[in-house]
Protein backbone atom coordinates (compact mmCIF):
# COMPACT_ATOMS: atom_id res chain seq x y z
CA UNK A 1 0.00 0.00 0.00
CA UNK A 2 2.94 2.29 0.89
CA UNK A 3 4.37 1.61 -2.61
CA UNK A 4 1.15 2.29 -4.32
CA UNK A 5 0.98 5.91 -2.39
CA UNK A 6 4.30 6.70 -3.24
CA UNK A 7 3.31 6.02 -7.20
CA UNK A 8 0.28 8.29 -7.16
CA UNK A 9 2.24 10.71 -5.39
CA UNK A 10 4.71 11.12 -7.40
CA UNK A 11 2.38 11.07 -10.41
CA UNK A 12 0.95 14.40 -8.95
CA UNK A 13 4.06 15.66 -8.20
CA UNK A 14 4.40 15.20 -11.50
CA UNK A 15 1.68 16.99 -12.74
CA UNK A 16 2.40 20.01 -11.03
CA UNK A 17 6.00 20.59 -11.72
CA UNK A 18 5.00 19.91 -15.40
CA UNK A 19 2.66 22.97 -13.81
CA UNK A 20 5.13 25.15 -12.76
CA UNK A 21 7.34 24.86 -15.56
CA UNK A 22 4.75 25.67 -17.74
CA UNK A 23 4.23 28.52 -15.41
CA UNK A 24 0.45 27.37 -15.41
CA UNK A 25 0.20 27.45 -11.65
CA UNK A 26 -2.85 29.58 -11.47
CA UNK A 27 -4.74 27.38 -13.22
CA UNK A 28 -4.40 24.84 -10.16
CA UNK A 29 -6.43 25.80 -7.18
CA UNK A 30 -4.89 26.17 -4.05
CA UNK A 31 -1.47 25.26 -5.71
CA UNK A 32 0.58 26.03 -2.40
CA UNK A 33 -1.74 24.21 -0.51
CA UNK A 34 -1.50 21.21 -2.09
CA UNK A 35 2.36 21.32 -2.70
CA UNK A 36 2.76 22.06 0.69
CA UNK A 37 0.41 18.79 1.81
CA UNK A 38 2.81 16.70 -0.34
CA UNK A 39 5.95 17.65 1.15
CA UNK A 40 4.08 17.05 4.32
CA UNK A 41 3.12 13.16 3.20
CA UNK A 42 7.13 13.10 1.93
CA UNK A 43 8.46 14.22 5.35
CA UNK A 44 6.01 11.37 6.84
CA UNK A 45 7.55 7.91 5.19
CA UNK A 46 11.44 9.54 6.01
CA UNK A 47 10.05 9.46 9.75
CA UNK A 48 8.70 6.25 9.84
CA UNK A 49 12.68 4.97 8.35
CA UNK A 50 14.25 7.21 10.97
CA UNK A 51 15.58 9.43 8.55
CA UNK A 52 15.47 12.33 10.97
CA UNK A 53 17.63 14.52 8.62
CA UNK A 54 15.30 14.59 5.48
CA UNK A 55 12.68 14.47 7.94
CA UNK A 56 13.30 17.98 9.06
CA UNK A 57 14.51 19.00 5.73
CA UNK A 58 11.08 18.40 4.30
CA UNK A 59 9.37 19.74 6.78
CA UNK A 60 11.07 23.23 6.68
CA UNK A 61 10.17 22.93 3.09
CA UNK A 62 6.31 22.40 3.67
CA UNK A 63 5.99 25.17 5.79
CA UNK A 64 7.31 27.57 2.75
CA UNK A 65 4.06 26.73 0.97
CA UNK A 66 2.21 26.25 3.96
CA UNK A 67 -1.05 28.89 4.47
CA UNK A 68 -1.12 30.38 7.94
CA UNK A 69 -4.32 29.42 8.58
CA UNK A 70 -4.06 25.63 7.65
CA UNK A 71 -3.57 24.59 11.37
CA UNK A 72 -4.06 20.78 10.44
CA UNK A 73 -1.18 20.63 8.60
CA UNK A 74 0.96 22.90 10.67
CA UNK A 75 -0.02 20.64 13.90
CA UNK A 76 0.88 17.84 11.61
CA UNK A 77 4.55 19.52 10.24
CA UNK A 78 5.55 20.33 14.10
CA UNK A 79 4.56 17.55 15.16
CA UNK A 80 7.19 15.37 13.26
CA UNK A 81 9.55 18.34 13.61
CA UNK A 82 9.10 17.52 16.94
CA UNK A 83 9.82 13.78 16.97
CA UNK A 84 12.80 14.03 14.80
CA UNK A 85 14.64 16.55 16.35
CA UNK A 86 14.23 14.45 20.04
CA UNK A 87 15.21 11.38 18.46
CA UNK A 88 18.62 13.54 17.55
CA UNK A 89 18.59 14.70 21.10
CA UNK A 90 17.95 18.43 20.47
CA UNK A 91 15.86 19.25 23.27
CA UNK A 92 15.41 22.68 22.77
CA UNK A 93 14.17 22.53 19.11
CA UNK A 94 11.62 19.52 20.22
CA UNK A 95 10.25 21.30 22.60
CA UNK A 96 9.55 24.18 20.57
CA UNK A 97 7.79 22.73 17.80
CA UNK A 98 5.84 20.02 20.49
CA UNK A 99 4.64 23.42 22.17
CA UNK A 100 3.57 24.89 18.10
CA UNK A 101 2.13 21.26 17.90
CA UNK A 102 0.00 21.01 21.00
CA UNK A 103 -1.33 24.88 20.79
CA UNK A 104 -2.16 24.19 16.29
CA UNK A 105 -3.61 20.75 17.51
CA UNK A 106 -5.93 22.72 20.11
CA UNK A 107 -6.93 25.00 17.79
CA UNK A 108 -7.57 22.67 14.38
CA UNK A 109 -9.50 20.70 16.74
CA UNK A 110 -6.82 17.34 16.45
CA UNK A 111 -6.32 16.45 20.52
CA UNK A 112 -4.67 13.29 19.65
CA UNK A 113 -1.63 15.49 18.55
CA UNK A 114 -2.30 18.38 21.27
CA UNK A 115 -2.04 15.66 24.25
CA UNK A 116 0.44 13.29 22.65
CA UNK A 117 2.55 16.69 22.38
CA UNK A 118 1.94 17.53 26.12
CA UNK A 119 2.92 14.10 27.05
CA UNK A 120 6.34 14.16 25.33
CA UNK A 121 7.05 17.88 26.56
CA UNK A 122 6.94 16.44 29.70
CA UNK A 123 8.86 13.82 29.36
CA UNK A 124 11.55 16.09 28.16
CA UNK A 125 10.92 18.72 31.45
CA UNK A 126 11.49 15.68 33.66
CA UNK A 127 14.95 15.16 32.15
CA UNK A 128 15.91 18.17 32.66
CA UNK A 129 14.97 17.99 36.28
CA UNK A 130 11.96 20.01 36.25
CA UNK A 131 9.60 17.36 38.07
CA UNK A 132 6.98 19.54 38.92
CA UNK A 133 6.61 21.39 35.82
CA UNK A 134 6.84 18.21 34.16
CA UNK A 135 3.57 17.62 36.71
CA UNK A 136 1.51 20.78 35.55
CA UNK A 137 2.33 20.04 32.14
CA UNK A 138 0.68 16.22 32.68
CA UNK A 139 -2.39 17.51 34.71
CA UNK A 140 -3.03 20.15 31.96
CA UNK A 141 -2.96 17.25 29.66
CA UNK A 142 -5.74 15.29 31.47
CA UNK A 143 -7.75 18.39 32.33
CA UNK A 144 -8.23 19.05 28.44
CA UNK A 145 -8.43 15.12 27.88
CA UNK A 146 -11.45 15.06 29.90
CA UNK A 147 -12.94 18.47 28.99
CA UNK A 148 -13.06 17.00 25.48
CA UNK A 149 -13.42 13.48 25.87
CA UNK A 150 -17.45 13.75 26.39
CA UNK A 151 -18.12 12.64 29.96
CA UNK A 152 -14.61 10.56 30.00
CA UNK A 153 -11.10 10.91 29.07
CA UNK A 154 -9.76 10.49 25.79
CA UNK A 155 -7.26 8.01 25.21
CA UNK A 156 -5.17 10.14 24.44
CA UNK A 157 -3.75 11.31 27.34
CA UNK A 158 -2.29 7.78 28.16
CA UNK A 159 1.34 9.08 27.70
CA UNK A 160 0.54 12.02 30.13
CA UNK A 161 -0.71 9.23 32.81
CA UNK A 162 2.39 6.89 32.28
CA UNK A 163 4.20 9.94 33.15
CA UNK A 164 2.81 11.23 36.62
CA UNK A 165 3.22 7.17 37.46
CA UNK A 166 6.37 7.94 36.83
CA UNK A 167 6.83 11.18 38.87
CA UNK A 168 5.01 9.89 41.83
CA UNK A 169 7.18 6.45 41.95
CA UNK A 170 10.32 9.00 41.96
CA UNK A 171 8.16 10.91 44.52
CA UNK A 172 7.89 7.57 46.33
CA UNK A 173 3.97 7.45 46.29
CA UNK A 174 3.30 4.29 44.72
CA UNK A 175 -0.40 3.74 45.63
CA UNK A 176 -1.03 6.81 43.25
CA UNK A 177 1.53 6.23 41.07
CA UNK A 178 0.06 2.56 40.31
CA UNK A 179 -3.38 4.06 39.84
CA UNK A 180 -2.29 6.22 37.01
CA UNK A 181 -0.16 3.45 35.40
CA UNK A 182 -3.15 0.75 35.53
CA UNK A 183 -5.36 4.04 34.04
CA UNK A 184 -2.39 4.80 31.73
CA UNK A 185 -2.43 1.03 30.22
CA UNK A 186 -6.40 0.59 29.92
CA UNK A 187 -6.53 3.86 27.48
CA UNK A 188 -3.24 2.98 25.70
CA UNK A 189 -5.03 -0.27 24.55
CA UNK A 190 -8.11 1.46 23.66
CA UNK A 191 -6.08 4.28 21.36
CA UNK A 192 -3.85 1.55 20.25
CA UNK A 193 -0.90 2.72 21.38
CA UNK A 194 1.48 0.16 21.40
CA UNK A 195 4.89 2.21 22.22
CA UNK A 196 2.75 3.75 25.47
CA UNK A 197 0.81 0.40 26.32
CA UNK A 198 4.28 -0.95 26.54
CA UNK A 199 5.81 1.85 28.77
CA UNK A 200 3.01 1.63 30.98
CA UNK A 201 3.44 -1.82 31.50
CA UNK A 202 7.01 -1.93 32.28
CA UNK A 203 6.20 1.40 34.58
CA UNK A 204 3.24 -1.01 36.35
CA UNK A 205 6.03 -4.07 36.48
CA UNK A 206 8.13 -1.39 38.07
CA UNK A 207 5.61 -0.56 40.75
CA UNK A 208 4.35 -4.04 41.40
CA UNK A 209 8.27 -4.92 41.96
CA UNK A 210 8.56 -1.80 44.65
CA UNK A 211 5.04 -2.99 46.28
CA UNK A 212 6.08 -6.06 46.83
CA UNK A 213 3.29 -7.72 44.31
CA UNK A 214 5.47 -10.38 42.80
CA UNK A 215 3.17 -12.28 40.68
CA UNK A 216 1.04 -9.25 39.46
CA UNK A 217 4.64 -7.95 37.99
CA UNK A 218 4.95 -10.90 36.28
CA UNK A 219 1.76 -11.29 34.79
CA UNK A 220 2.51 -7.02 33.68
CA UNK A 221 5.98 -8.39 32.88
CA UNK A 222 4.68 -11.46 29.86
CA UNK A 223 2.26 -8.69 29.15
CA UNK A 224 4.95 -6.84 28.12
CA UNK A 225 7.23 -9.30 26.42
CA UNK A 226 3.77 -9.64 23.98
CA UNK A 227 3.49 -6.15 22.95
CA UNK A 228 7.21 -6.27 22.42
Amino acid sequence: KLDIGIFFLQMLESTLSDAEEACLTETIPDHDLIRSLMMSIRAIIPSGKGDTKRTIELCQEAFEYLPEDDLIVHCMLAFHLAIAHGIRGELTSASYYLAEASTYGQSAGNFYIALIAMGCMAEIQAKHGHLHRAAETNHRALELGLEKGGGGSLPATSLARVNLARLHYRWDDLDTAIHYATDGVKLAEQSGESITLLMSCLTLARLYWAQGQMEAMAKTLDWARQIA
